[in-house]
């Protein structure tokens, strides 16, 4: 089935319908829905399915633009799926004090398994002059980083070849480091290196990943 026949028997509002798109992953597709705020991946053109998907968009709808309205950005942004919540965020920016803009930042990033998908915009928002920036972290997270040495090693690991080792995420557990390697295929590299205190922009360890935020060109890796 292509797009065009796709689109035909869908039942969908034409608001999800425009978001409608056919996924090639090998020598196999599948059609899925990537709205903002609803996504099926994949996405069955089914009466019934059609009807709950438009139901649950109507309500995530009413309910976004209620939240931006009254001025409750943080569930403005979370009523967005996952992928793209960075970008409701940036809708947000200018309505933020800087302590909100920090804590929303790293709650969403938390969150987010595909930095690379926004790489240039992450490192754009990181950078921020704002004030506050140490509200990114939890007080628990800010009272772990404080105690660090003023230079520490920390670890990355890829488990494909089409992963960067310069990247946005690291951690200081190279256990943690080796799991994330060894995740999909069992065939990936950790690499290492040391970095100086000043240059983490944040501390998590919501996730118990023990993770640090270091932007591009801070480190020169070892395998």
């Amino acid at each position: 089935m292509d797009l065009v026949e796709l689109r035909k028997i869908s039942k969908l509002v034409p608001e999800l319908k425009r978001h409608l798109e056919i996924i090639q992953t090998g020598e196999t597709s599948f059609p899925s829905l990537r709205h903002p705020l609803v996504f099926s991946v994949p996405y069955l053109p089914q009466p019934e399915f059609d009807e709950h998907l438009n139901k649950m968009y109507k309500h995530k709808k009413k309910e976004s633009e209620k939240a931006f309205q009254h001025r409750d950005y943080e569930k403005y942004v979370w009523l967005h799926e996952r992928p793209n919540r960075v970008h409701a965020f940036i809708s947000t920016t200018h309505y933020l004090p800087d302590q909100d803009y920090w804590t929303i930042l790293g709650e969403i990033f938390i969150d987010t398994e595909n930095l690379w998908q926004n790489f240039d915009l992450w490192c754009w928002l990181l950078s921020s002059e704002r004030k506050e920036a140490c509200k990114i972290m939890t007080q628990e997270e800010r009272d772990i980083f404080s105690g660090f040495p003023e230079k520490i090693t920390v670890y990355r690991g890829l488990n494909s070849e089409k992963q960067s080792s310069d990247g946005l995420s690291f951690t200081i557990n190279p256990e943690k480091a080796k799991w994330f390697s060894n995740r999909f295929r069992g065939t990936g590299k950790v690499y290492w290196g040391v970095i100086n205190r000043k240059d983490i922009l944040a501390y998590f360890n919501r996730r118990g990943e023990e993770e640090v935020v270091i932007l591009p060109g801070k480190i020169n890796f070892v395998t």
